[in-house]
């Protein structure tokens, strides 16, 4: 059972961690867009809403779980700690 809750805890993660890279980094939501209508075109013609839904849904939940393995999150802070910081205290700006 703890692996379960792990499962869930890693997807939040990971999907939080998405979702804020896809809203700060225009790069990551370039690739990440094209990524998903990419794969829906794979999908069976005869696939309903609901069916993509489900793969999306579970594609998604996949990419974030192996995001969290790799750690991405921590790089998904570096880009929340950017917007924190005024544009005079960023590093690698004088």
């Amino acid at each position: 059972m703890a692996w379960l809750y792990k499962r869930a805890l890693d997807d939040a993660i990971g999907l939080t961690t998405m979702l804020t890279m896809v809203l700060l980094d225009d790069e990551v939501y370039k690739t990440q867009k094209k990524a998903l209508i990419d794969y829906v075109n794979t999908l069976p013609p005869q696939s309903t809403a609901h069916d993509i839904q489900m793969a999306v849904h579970t594609a998604l939940c996949n990419l974030a779980a192996q995001w969290v393995k790799q750690g991405v999150p921590i790089g998904a802070s570096g880009y929340l700690l950017k917007v924190k910081q005024p544009a005079t205290q960023q590093p690698g700006k004088p």
